[in-house]
């Protein structure tokens, strides 16, 4: 039987649903995570500032979902990458 337990710290009282036992063990599961910019190595703040950066991974999921991305999308990433600031103080959503 398995339990899901979330946190770091040590549950009080579980016991086993089955055989009511309080000897139960606790298993580490595996992680699920990204790093930034897709993987690799994890990127230094000078990443994060060039607008050049700006919708870098929402190219690589589209691509790897096989889409052709929108010329409006490109459009838009032209614009925000050109003038990051302009586009957000003029982004209406």
């Amino acid at each position: 039987m398995s339990l899901i337990v979330k946190g770091f710290d040590d549950p009080k009282g579980l016991v086993c649903e089955s055989c009511g036992s309080s000897r139960v063990k606790r298993i580490i599961s595996q992680v699920n995570f990204t790093l930034p910019g897709g993987g690799g190595a994890q990127q230094d703040d000078g990443y994060y500032r060039d607008p050049r950066n700006i919708g870098v991974k929402a190219e690589q999921m589209l691509k790897k979902a096989g889409v052709e991305p929108s010329d409006d999308f490109k459009s838009k990433l032209d614009n925000v990458r050109s003038d990051p600031g302009n586009f957000l103080k003029n982004y209406k959503s």
